[in-house]
């Protein structure tokens, strides 16, 4: 049974230097880590509330208008620059009354409710028909959109603390008329106090008051005062061309994106087939790293480097299970029978105890191995070494008496020998000799040579030891005391064990029969260290797509308080946070494929060659689509659980807590 000389290398050069591989490692682990959070913080704070007022279409400019006709305001929608708008939707201020009944806290932490009281307060009111549009989509949080006269749908901003089926007394107005709260809505651009169908409007205005309109515009650069400005004066200066205005109030938004960072990304994503596919919550995330995407880059190769190390770290574990079987070829040579050697003291049959020649003891065992149900296939094989003139140590040689293709040996190169004067030889041997597969070589030691055809090249390190495998016939003329021994392939269904049993009873004492065990626990060894490497690093990426999802989420709690204003779930609010690095980890295991393949068919050769042996093709191509497939997907994988504890912060944080925070 051979050794693994590539472990037997591997071990050696780290036990000889443990405290320097020791120190290397952490160093190599911990900057790995410094370096991936130190970049995540580098790079310019990003976040997909950035897009807060986007995702719900909220107007850039909302004017208030009279006396201009709708002729004369379409006609101002065409204005450069402008790229959405709605209205005209009739509006009017009024001032209401109302009973509201204050929530009182006492100093237990109960609630307790107060008396009635009676509040005055003026509010803006809108006609509008449906709380859809192109600009300012409104959100219904409770209730339903008024169908009729007489009904209101006031804004969770309007300052009154009022519900679903309480009533409003509009003063001031003939016959005080009464408006009953149908809903609840927000607007993420505050354009109104409340809404009520457009013919309602008409009813509450005070006798003589002019009539006013409100439009809404959405710009396409709108990220500055100055731009909002030079926009404003466009369309003021369009309605003064087209007839006359009295009054134009102009309100840029605080929160609206700034031109180049996703905007153009989260319409496309919102309103493009995608939008109606996808929910909401879903299309604001993967809209998000393109508000930033420095930091989305930084993200990207994190998660990259993580995912290329578990497709190298899986592909080294395939191919090194494959070293393992090539090299022990314990599924072909399952059984090993060794003889007592030259003339030795052996019992055949346990009745007799003779010394037998070495021809005498092959007779035997073939005998025995002829009559032992479950044999499949069996080779005397005879080895030793040779001084060969040229060469640098001795020549390993293998013989084998009869047909060995069955054996189990990995072809390199070439073809297994098929004939006497043809041998195989391992990569040692070629390097050591200059030869190539299908040239000659002269074997000479002993004063006797003999000419053999190369006819492939094995995957056998053997040590770094030259190595030539062939016919006995061929090879017992430089070396005619090779020592056999017999190997042997059992027949599907055998039970290993008891054959052994059997074959042993039946030889008797002398002959030493064994099970082919393989090449030890060494290279399992090797195997486990590769997995839990592969691990730490696909924790570090985690941590950097925590790290850039806590940054974002806490520098835009803000615009996560908006979002939740406007009826985001915490459930939704998961959602969104999470699906703003799921686009990320999916291109991230996209780009891996190939730097984890490549990374592997790098690095593979590379460790043949420090022990001298070039690699079989079936140790290299061990990847296969459907597993490359689902490997990439640990870039997900890493994605969600980096981004899930700040998900579920966002999801827990209260709205006003997150609207007073800047």
């Amino acid at each position: 049974m051979k050794t693994i000389p590539v472990v037997r290398a591997a071990l050696g050069g780290l036990s000889g230097r443990r405290m320097q591989a020791i120190v290397i490692s952490l160093v190599v682990l911990l900057s790995t880590a410094a370096a991936t959070l130190g970049l995540g913080l580098v790079a310019d704070s990003s976040a997909p509330f950035d897009h807060a007022f986007a995702a719900h279409h909220g107007a850039d400019v909302t004017a208030t208008v009279a006396g201009v006709s709708p002729a004369q305001l379409a006609a101002a929608t065409h204005v450069a620059g402008v790229t959405a708008s709605d209205g005209p939707f009739p509006e009017s201020t009024v001032s209401v009354t109302a009973q509201v009944t204050p929530s009182i806290h006492i100093s237990d932490g109960k609630a307790a409710t107060g008396t009635p009281i009676t509040v005055h307060q003026p509010l803006t009111l809108v006609g509008r028909a449906s709380p859809s549009g192109p600009v300012d989509d409104l959100a219904l949080t409770s209730g339903h959109w008024p169908t009729g006269p007489g009904q209101i749908v006031l804004s969770s901003a309007a300052g009154l603390d009022l519900g679903v089926g309480s009533q409003l007394t509009v003063t001031g107005v003939a016959g005080s008329p009464k408006l009953t709260v149908v809903g609840i809505a927000t607007s993420v651009t505050g354009t109104a106090q409340g809404w009520v169908a457009p013919s309602e409007i008409a009813a509450l205005e005070q006798a003589g008051a002019p009539a006013a309109a409100q439009m809404l515009y959405d710009f396409s650069a709108a990220g500055t005062t100055s731009a909002v400005n030079k926009d404003v004066s466009a369309i003021t200066a369009a309605l003064l061309r087209a007839g006359r205005m009295s009054a134009v109030q102009a309100i840029a938004t605080g929160r609206a994106p700034r031109p180049g960072h996703g905007y153009g990304a989260l319409r496309l994503l919102g309103r493009g087939p995608l939008g109606r596919l996808l929910p909401r919550p879903v299309t604001i995330g993967l809209a998000g790293p393109f508000a930033r995407p420095a930091r989305a880059l930084v993200t990207l190769a994190a998660i990259a480097c993580g995912v290329t190390a578990v497709i190298f770290g899986s592909g080294l574990s395939s191919s090194l299970d494959r070293v393992q079987a090539d090299l022990s070829r314990t599924a072909s040579e399952q059984v090993q029978v060794f003889l007592a050697g030259h003339d030795g003291p052996v019992i055949i049959n346990g009745q007799t105890s003779a010394k037998l020649s070495v021809a005498q003891q092959e007779s035997a065992v073939q005998a025995a191995l002829k009559a032992q149900p479950g044999t499949q296939h069996y080779v005397a094989e005879s080895d030793g070494q040779v001084s060969v003139p040229g060469l640098p140590g001795q020549l390993s040689l293998t013989g084998f008496g009869g047909d060995a293709s069955w054996t189990g040996y990995a072809m390199i190169a070439g073809h297994w020998y098929s004939g006497p004067g043809q041998v195989d030889v391992n990569t040692a041997f070629l390097n050591d000799t200059g030869t190539k597969v299908g040239e000659q070589y002269t074997l000479a030691s002993g004063g006797q040579h003999v000419t053999v055809q190369i006819t492939g090249e094995v995957f056998d390190p053997a040590g770094g030891m030259p190595e030539m495998i062939g016919a006995t016939s061929t090879l017992s003329a430089v070396d005619p005391g090779l020592s056999p021994h017999y190997l042997l392939e059992l027949a599907p269904g055998t039970n290993v064990g008891s054959y052994v049993n059997t074959l042993g009873h039946t030889l008797g004492a002398g002959y030493e029969v064994s099970v082919n065990h393989g090449g030890g626990a060494e290279l399992p060894a090797v195997v486990g260290l590769v997995a839990t490497l592969t691990l730490v690093i696909a924790v570090v990426a985690g941590l950097g797509v925590l790290n850039t999802v806590v940054l974002q989420t806490r520098e835009r709690v803000h615009d996560l308080g908006v979002f939740k204003a406007v009826g985001m779930t915490p459930r939704q609010t998961i959602t969104m946070v999470i699906s703003t690095v799921t686009g990320i980890g999916l291109a991230a295991g996209a780009i891996a494929i190939p730097a984890g393949v490549t990374l592997h068919q790098y690095v593979l050769p590379v460790m043949g060659h420090a022990v001298q042996t070039n690699l079989p093709p079936a140790v290299l191509n061990v990847y296969h689509a459907p597993e490359l497939a689902l490997l990439a997907l640990s870039g997900l994988v890493i994605a969600v659980a980096g981004g899930l504890a700040p998900a579920s912060w966002a999801a827990r944080t209260r709205t006003a807590f997150t609207l007073r925070t800047e």
